[in-house]
């Protein structure tokens, strides 16, 4: 069955950037001063997290060479090196060789971080743990792409009457998962220094503690779709493949709990779509 076009149920993260930049800018004096506090603690962090994210590049790069060096292959280049002639009569081996070391794959990384309700007490940690592969990623220069994913509810929408009513259709409902693009790698510097700004003011202000920073509607924390979402990395890492060129893509998906039902709908009766969620022991055959 195939999966309802990915882009409705993805907030692109120019949306999000926009929407919290207009909220900042509207914020006033008062509050404000929780803006200027996650602005203090952001650069705070980005700077303590600099010796972890040096090590993490040392040990990259040190197993990549590694890898590079036991692929490499030494070959006879059928040019005679001068100083092993004389020993002509007694070996062959008197031509130069030339040692090749294969070009590594480039990396690429799709991270999913659960923005349920139940991620409330963990969305600080969990956000700081993102912007550090972030940092790492941009160090290296891995392409990558940060999306929560959550949703708010299960809602019944109209039956499409193109769809066979005997096919089982995982398309995502009206209130269905929903993942936002939070942070990636094809943004500018500066953007991506805004988005990552952002994202953990959010979690500071979902979290509490007297952080008054602008939050969003898209970043709302709801149930925790996660069987649903994981039927999104495909077209996720294929997006990010398409515009980096990545060869070998890394998974990480960041969640607290066990996932709600596998949720889908089906065409029933009375021209309409059958919501349901099938149980852990219930087995679905999907077309």
């Amino acid at each position: 069955s195939q999966l309802t076009d990915i882009d409705k149920a993805v907030t692109p993260i120019e949306f999000l950037r926009e929407y919290l930049e207009t909220r900042v800018a509207e914020f006033d004096n008062t509050r404000l001063m929780g803006v200027h506090r996650v602005r203090e603690d952001f650069t705070k962090f980005m700077s303590s997290i600099k010796r972890d994210v040096n090590f993490m590049v040392q040990q990259f790069e040190m197993r990549k060479s590694a890898d590079a060096y036991a692929r490499q292959q030494v070959n006879k280049t059928g040019v005679l090196d001068t100083e092993k002639l004389h020993s002509y009569k007694l070996t062959d081996d008197i031509f130069l060789r030339q040692t090749i070391t294969p070009d590594g794959k480039s990396h690429g990384m799709v991270m999913l971080i659960d923005w349920s309700g139940s991620m409330q007490d963990k969305v600080v940690a969990t956000t700081k743990q993102l912007l550090v592969l972030a940092q790492f990623c941009r160090k290296v220069g891995i392409a990558f792409d940060v999306y929560t994913f959550t949703c708010t509810g299960y809602g019944t929408p109209t039956c499409d009457p193109d769809v066979d009513a005997d096919d089982l259709d995982m398309r995502v409902a009206t209130n269905g998962p929903q993942l936002v693009h939070v942070l990636s790698s094809s943004t500018k510097r500066s953007e991506m220094d805004q988005d990552m700004r952002n994202l953990l003011g959010n979690a500071y202000s979902l979290a509490g503690g007297g952080y008054y920073y602008p939050t969003s509607t898209y970043l709302h924390m709801g149930g925790t779709p996660l069987n649903n979402t994981m039927f999104f990395y495909p077209e996720l890492i294929r997006r990010l493949k398409d515009r980096s060129g990545a060869q070998k893509i890394s998974t990480v998906t960041i969640t607290d709990g066990e996932s709600t039902p596998l949720y889908f709908t089906q065409c029933g009766t009375y021209d309409r779509l059958v919501n349901r969620m099938v149980s852990p022991y219930e087995t679905i055959l999907i077309k």
